[in-house]
């Protein structure tokens, strides 16, 4: 394949999932926006409401992470002679799949935390890093949860899986 033609099907690729995935980066800025609102009025004006809920929007930065890229790992298993599910489809079938294995998805939101704040400390790791790790922990946690497990990605890794 060549060049143009890879830019050709990134083209067509962006264009067709560009409606799909504009709620979920809405969802995303929303959360961060008023996690950082609340952050900035508690630094003014000092009250432990505003401090409390800049520590939950911290919690629900991690988990709307967590879902979001559940509910794309979602879309991008869906068979390829269908469109998939719709973005409002996917977020409420993420938050069921992980709201059924709760003590996997407790682990997987801290460790989702863990790797948020390490890359954060490290600072350039956040756009190096941070994106392709959360979806690594996603890919293995997904294939945990539905019973396929660690082999499954080995085999895909290795290119046996038919």
């Amino acid at each position: 394949m060549s060049e143009r033609a890879r830019l050709a099907a990134f083209r067509e690729s962006f264009r067709a999932n560009l409606r799909r995935g504009l709620p979920f980066s809405l969802l995303a800025l929303a959360v961060v926006a008023t996690t950082y609102a609340y952050s900035t009025i508690a630094l003014a004006v000092r009250r432990p409401t505003f401090l409390l809920g800049a520590l939950a929007g911290l919690y629900a930065v991690v988990i709307v992470v967590v879902i979001l890229f559940r509910a794309a790992s979602l879309i991008a298993r869906a068979p390829e002679e269908t469109d998939g599910p719709s973005a409002t489809t996917a977020l409420r079938d993420a938050a069921y799949h992980l709201l059924e294995t709760p003590s996997f998805s407790v682990l997987q939101c801290c460790f989702a935390a863990l790797l948020l704040g390490l890359c954060i400390a490290v600072g350039i790791a956040v756009v190096l890093l941070l994106p392709g790790l959360l979806a690594l922990l996603e890919v293995v946690s997904f294939d945990e949860t539905t019973g396929e497990g660690a082999e499954r990605i080995v085999l895909a890794y290795r290119g046996e899986l038919v």
